[in-house]
């Protein structure tokens, strides 16, 4: 049977008074119906689908209530099914459509329009008119919903609870085995109670002193006398007691006895104890030891990653100047093709000038190495003579470090000058040796030698008498060394070094020779003999039309113009790392860290080791003094404890806030009492009811108005609601954050 439905318009703005709807008493089960289009100020009122409940709530002509949930068509109107409730009674009803708020709690009324119900030509006494609540039934069906869902997460927890059982039951069976091996320990006991019987010559002193403990305890019993007097109701088990003190004084006076034996082998515990001890404290040591070697191996692996990030940034770097550099080369390559290649040749000068086929030239600078003096040093006299060339190549610089002439002294002497030449070898180079024969008649006493790398030279005969010891001269001027001439040699001769003027003053002359001239055929930059591999990268790229007149050979390492790589300036002279450690104190809000070359731009990447965790609200990072910028996780500020220490974090900055990469174990751990959280219930957003009271008869479990749990009315646990998380739990306990 097809649905009748009538289409009605009421306005927001104005009285609905003329807008009367017709139906018949007993119709119901969704068969007649209308549909309301609301307008404000002529136009139709647009209804937020995902926000708005709609409902239409009313009261009958014999006063009961009506509130009934309504649907939105397609076309934005509002669908009413007249119910066999709203037209049980005759007559008319007053009614209006309410629009409800999910998002701002807020409603909306329309202004009362009228259902007139027309009576039936039979009798409908069969049905009951009652209130009817669709809206509120159907919401409390959800909440059956969420009570389903919290029965499943107290059937999970039963579940744990059965495999803590479980644990429990085999944690009694490794404590019988304890308390066996302690009963074997009694045994033990008893013996060395046995063995003590050596001590009984000391133990009369003892028994003195026990006579006097049992005046007193006697005293003390004459007191519990009195005690036990007002006491009738624990009487019959304190005479008991005594009677069991009277065995114990007994048994006393027999582990009198047996104390002289306790002590010797209370001698062993000791000694055994001591091994003990001493083993503990090895075991100790070893500990220390491993701890050590665990912080050493945290501190390589920290290094280890560091250089792993720098490696893969390297490799990165590398793989882009060779793709950079293999495009240029092939570029230039097609520009060289029947390249006219031509040597230019002057005095002291070699270049290489190349025309492509399009008529541009480019000239090489001089090829020719020019070697100029550069630092000259004076070292101690000690020290041997060093040499060091520095500069680029055409231009490069000789350095000398020239050890001071060492002050005459003779070194050793010898009976003989076969003595001599036998201990050679343990004579340093260029000391001086006097043979002392023992007789001045001897024509080699007083001979002097000088070993150099020949051997021993003889250098002059010292005979004669020994003068007296002269005064100490001063010390001798530092020499000034100073470069005099440099001429250049005819090609294939030696290069020769001459010094000349005074030893306070010396002059260093060089001849250096001029290099052969060359021949050029089919010359290129690959086959073009180089010094070196950085001679090689330089003068290729002049050769092969990479760099200008006036470009130098070192700007061949470098970029041609600066880039920023991820926050990072690069030109090609050193490696992009975007690694830094965060030393900053745990509650501190500004985090600060240094980072060479960083710039604050949009899509800056910087990786942070903090040492401790952060316990700050809303922290930030300033990176170089860029400025202290917001920590974002999610799209919001990121919370205290978040950032753990010795873990790297990846953040990456949008403009406003840094933004961390990737997911955080975001689990919280609460370390009072014996809390197991992974068996905690949450049942976030109850509100607390005003009354016990339930509108339907059905199985219902809600939240009274003292705050505690119910289910068919029987309250489950106390104090449920709490503001903030209780801080003592157990395995499972509820709670209700309360919301409202």
């Amino acid at each position: 049977m097809n649905s009748v439905f009538q289409h009605y318009i009421i306005d927001l703005s104005s009285n609905n008074n003329f807008v009367q709807i017709p139906t018949m008493q007993g119709d119901g089960n969704n068969i007649r119906g209308f549909e309301v289009e609301l307008i404000q100020n002529g136009t139709q009122y647009v209804i937020d689908k995902d926000d708005c409940v709609i409902a239409i709530m009313g009261t009958k002509p014999d006063t009961h209530h009506i509130v009934n949930e309504c649907h939105i068509t397609d076309e934005g109107y509002i669908q009413i099914d007249i119910t066999s409730q709203m037209s049980a009674v005759k007559g008319r009803g007053d009614y209006q459509i309410v629009l409800m708020s999910k998002r701002t709690n807020s409603q909306l009324k329309s202004f009362p329009f009228y259902i007139i119900t027309t009576p039936a030509t039979f009798d409908i006494e069969h049905i009951i008119s009652s209130d009817e609540f669709q809206l509120l039934t159907h919401n409390i069906l959800k909440t059956d919903t969420v009570i389903d869902i919290a029965n499943k997460a107290i059937s999970d927890i039963r579940t744990l609870e059965t495999n803590v059982e479980e644990q429990e039951l085999i944690r009694i069976a490794n404590e019988i085995s304890r308390e066996n091996a302690e009963l074997s320990r009694d045994e033990a006991e008893k013996k060395r109670d046995s063995e003590e019987s050596a001590r009984n010559t000391a133990e009369n002193n003892r028994r003195e002193n026990e006579t006097i403990r049992i005046n007193s305890e006697n005293q003390r019993l004459d007191n519990e006398a009195s005690r036990i007097t007002a006491e009738e109701t624990r009487s019959s088990k304190e005479n008991e007691r005594q009677n069991n003190e009277t065995i114990r004084i007994d048994n006393e006076k027999k582990r009198q006895d047996a104390e002289s034996n306790r002590a010797a082998t209370e001698l062993i515990r000791c000694t055994a104890e001591e091994e003990r001890n001493a083993a503990e404290a090895e075991r100790n040591s070893n500990e220390n030891n491993r701890e050590t070697a665990e912080n050493t191996r945290n501190e390589n692996e920290d290094e280890r990653l560091q250089n792993e990030i720098a490696r893969e940034t390297a490799e990165i770097e590398r793989a882009e100047t060779f793709e950079a550099l293999t495009n240029d080369i092939d570029s230039e390559l097609a520009k060289l093709e029947t390249a006219n290649i031509e040597a230019l040749e002057e005095s002291n000068s070699f270049k290489v000038k190349v025309t492509n086929r399009e008529g541009q030239s480019s000239t090489s600078p001089n090829l020719l190495n020019t070697i100029q003096i550069g630092i000259v040093e004076t070292g101690d006299s000690e020290e041997n003579p060093t040499a060091s060339i520095t500069g680029d190549f055409g231009n490069q610089k000789l350095n000398l470090r020239l050890p001071s002439g060492k002050p005459f002294k003779i070194s050793g002497t010898y009976s003989s000058i076969a003595a001599m030449n036998d201990d050679s070898d343990n004579i340093n180079l260029y000391d001086f040796i006097m043979i002392h024969t023992g007789s001045v008649e001897d024509e080699d006493t007083g001979k002097l030698f000088m070993k150099d790398a020949s051997g021993m030279v003889f250098i002059t005969d010292l005979s004669g008498v020994q003068g007296i010891q002269g005064v100490k001269g001063d010390t001798g001027l530092t020499p000034n060394l100073t470069v005099g001439t440099v001429v250049t040699g005819a090609p294939g001769t030696q290069a020769s070094v001459t010094i000349t003027g005074t030893p306070e003053n010396p002059i260093i002359n060089l001849s250096i020779p001029k290099g052969d001239t060359g021949s050029i055929t089919n010359i290129s930059g690959a086959n073009i003999p180089y010094a070196n591999e950085e001679d090689t990268n330089n003068i290729k790229d002049v050769v092969d039309g990479k760099l200008g007149k006036t470009e130098t050979a070192a700007f061949a390492a470098k970029l041609s113009s600066e880039r920023t790589i991820d926050g990072i300036k690069f030109n090609g002279e050193s490696n992009v790392i975007h690694y830094a450690t965060c030393s900053t104190a745990a509650a501190t809000v500004a985090k600060t860290i240094s980072l060479t070359g960083f710039v604050l731009s949009v899509g800056a990447t910087v990786k942070v080791k903090f040492t401790v965790t952060n316990t700050a609200t809303n922290p930030t990072l300033n990176v170089n003094s860029t400025g202290a910028v917001p920590i974002y996780y999610c799209g919001s500020a990121i919370s205290p404890g978040y950032l753990e220490a010795n873990r790297i974090y990846e953040f990456v900055y949008n403009g406003a806030q840094y933004e961390l990469v990737g997911d955080l174990n975001t689990d919280t751990k609460n370390t009072t009492g014996s809390t197991n959280n992974n068996s905690k219930l949450f049942i976030i957003g109850a509100t607390v009811q005003s009354s016990n009271t339930q509108t339907y008869s059905r199985n219902s479990t809600y939240i009274g108005s003292d705050g505690c749990l119910y289910s068919n009315n029987n309250r489950l646990n106390t104090e449920l609601v709490q503001s903030t998380e209780p801080s003592t739990q157990k395995v499972g306990d509820f709670w209700v954050q309360e919301y409202t």
